[in-house]
């Protein structure tokens, strides 16, 4: 019985990969040599001026980090009030001080 389950915990797996690589048209989806697509995504991100953080995220961890600096007296009972420009121009910082920092690694 153990054998007979294996079999087919085995056919699954190959049928599950091998689906995985077939595109739409079910043709073989291509593969790059190592390094192209990541040479590919260094200049789309070159090119690009936006954001690569997500802001939300981002603005969650700036307040939550708030938070945790402040004292108690200056608070409001619904916490502290940002502006929007200025968790923009933080998370702006941030990344160029990220990317600068990958530079010279």
């Amino acid at each position: 019985m153990k054998v007979i389950l294996l079999k087919i915990y085995v056919l699954f797996l190959f049928l599950f990969f091998s689906f995985a690589l077939v595109d739409g048209a079910g043709r073989k989806a291509r593969r790059y040599r190592p390094g192209t697509v990541a040479l590919r995504e260094i200049r789309q991100y070159q090119k690009s001026t936006d954001l690569l953080l997500r802001k939300l995220p981002f603005a969650r961890l700036v307040k939550e980090i708030a938070m945790d600096y402040i004292q108690k007296d200056f608070t409001t009972e619904s916490g502290l009030r940002w502006q929007s420009h200025a968790i923009l121009a933080l998370q702006e910082a941030a990344e160029a001080y990220l990317v600068h920092l990958f530079e010279d690694a």
